[in-house]
């Protein structure tokens, strides 16, 4: 099934022919007798498609005279244009072939954007005459009265029931029957590739994610928690602990600003990018405080400090390799080496380079260990750090709807799109989560604790009031 409606977009090419007799009231009729005058005049059975028409129009051309003779109607608008367009058209009562109007060559671009949707009142009409012309052949095994029967309730909009039935057959049917004619929707193709893109309208939310009555409140309510929690700090035994700890909080603490005022320029992409950042080192500060073991914190620090240092070595040999003398080589890197050195407190030469992460295990799964919530921020917001297909085509992209051109992308026409409330809203609960650790692992004070609780409680409080059961924020109402 997945298959079928996945070539969706190929089938209604081929059954383009059809779109004039389905748009009729009197649509069931006027396919049988269709059907009925080329069998008389021709000899062969008309299935509905472009190549069966083809195949008829090859061998019997004079026959299809008298077949435009009884049934003008099939031969007008579209398909006019389309048949003329592969030179199947035939002549009409005085032997002309008159060029189609440039109302019929657009009835090409409109039909073809009714049929975008499968699952679309036109397509399912396509759908049902299909299948009634293919019973008539005894392509397939259902009656002629029941196809006919359900191509009328089709037409007279009389059974939803019935437009489900007539899809999941015609899926069926084509799941196991011949696929296109590939050369046909190929030469369709390439003549919609000469009519320019259309790119599709983006439309942008009604209005910012932020500012956000209530949740500005809340927004500053933990900028003063992290104040209050950094004010209180002292430093540890060993240092490094605390160093990293603070340092960590303070990245945070920023990081949470830069989104927020990020999503009120409805900056999307740079949201979640910076959201991105902002989970990094939450998961990072969690981890450490869950292990509770000094010895990882100064390995936090040791580890980046020996990237560094094999960095500038590597910059070094690079310049010697360039042919620059071992004196001027390290001239133009000793004072970088030497800060490692002052920051670190012992010599580089004592660190070891490790290749991978610094904590020896993937942050992924440091999310994993921690708690759903982290993880879902992380690989969601992975897409936009990294550049993935998914944040591309959100930010970066617009879908051509131009209906004659395979689905494809033209660049997006706005600087910038907006990501929603999604990383106003992660980005503060995030925010809570670290905070309410750090509060326990400093020990802070009971009133801090107290406050963050709070926090959290008004943040959650929000979240059940705008979010639907399905997960979806109602925010673009909220007045700002």
């Amino acid at each position: 099934m997945q298959v079928a409606e996945a070539s969706w977009h190929d089938w209604r090419i081929e059954l383009l022919l059809l779109c004039e007799l389905a748009v009729r009231s009197d649509s069931v009729d006027a396919t049988i007798r269709l059907y009925d005058s080329i069998l008389h005049h021709t000899g062969r059975q008309f299935d509905g498609t472009m190549s069966s028409w083809r195949a008829i129009f090859e061998e019997h051309a004079d026959g299809l005279v008298f077949v435009r003779r009884d049934n003008p109607v099939f031969f007008g608008g579209l398909n006019h244009a389309l048949l003329s367009l592969f030179k199947l058209a035939v002549p009409d009562e005085n032997g002309l072939l008159p060029d189609p109007t440039e109302l019929e060559t657009g009835r090409i671009i409109a039909i073809m954007t009714a049929l975008q949707n499968p699952r679309g009142p036109l397509s399912t009409r396509v759908k049902a005459l299909h299948l009634l012309l293919l019973a008539r052949t005894g392509v397939t095994k259902q009656s002629l009265a029941e196809a006919d029967g359900a191509a009328r309730e089709i037409m007279e909009e009389s059974s939803t029931r019935t437009a489900g039935e007539i899809r999941a057959r015609w899926i069926a049917m084509r799941s196991f029957d011949r696929q296109v004619n590939i050369d046909y929707v190929a030469a369709f193709v390439e003549f919609g590739l000469e009519i320019p893109c259309n790119a599709t309208d983006y439309i942008p939310p009604r209005r910012k994610p932020w500012p956000m009555k209530d949740l500005t409140e809340i927004a500053d309510a933990v900028d003063a928690a992290f104040g209050a929690l950094l004010a209180d700090s002292r430093p540890a035994i060993p240092t490094d602990v605390s160093d990293v700890i603070i340092g960590n909080l303070v990245r945070i603490r920023q990081l949470t600003h830069r989104v927020l005022n990020a999503s009120s320029e409805d900056d999307g992409m740079v949201s979640e990018i910076l959201l991105r950042s902002l989970v990094d080192s939450a998961v990072q500060i969690r981890w450490l405080f869950n292990k509770n073991d000094p010895a990882l914190y100064s390995q936090f620090k040791a580890r980046s400090l020996a990237s560094e240092r094999d960095a500038i070595e590597n910059l070094q040999q690079e310049l010697k390799t360039s042919g620059m003398s071992d004196d001027d080589a390290w001239n133009i890197v000793r004072e970088d080496y030497a800060g490692i050195g002052e920051r670190l407190g012992r010599w580089p030469e004592l660190l070891s380079v490790v290749y991978g992460p610094w904590s020896d295990i993937p942050t992924s799964r440091m999310a994993r260990e921690l708690d759903r919530l982290l993880l879902t921020t992380f690989q969601r917001t992975s897409d936009s750090a990294h550049g993935s297909w998914r944040s591309i085509e959100k930010f970066q992209l617009s879908l051509c709807n131009n209906p004659l051109h395979p689905r494809h992308y033209v660049p997006a026409a706005e600087e910038r799109r907006s990501a929603g409330i999604v990383p106003v809203v992660s980005a503060l609960l995030t925010a809570v989560n670290v905070l309410a650790a750090a509060c326990e692992v400093m020990a802070a004070s009971s009133s801090l604790g107290l406050e963050v609780q709070k926090i959290d409680a008004s943040l959650r409080q929000w979240i059940i009031d705008h979010q639907s059961t399905f997960g979806v924020f109602d925010w673009e109402s909220v007045e700002e």
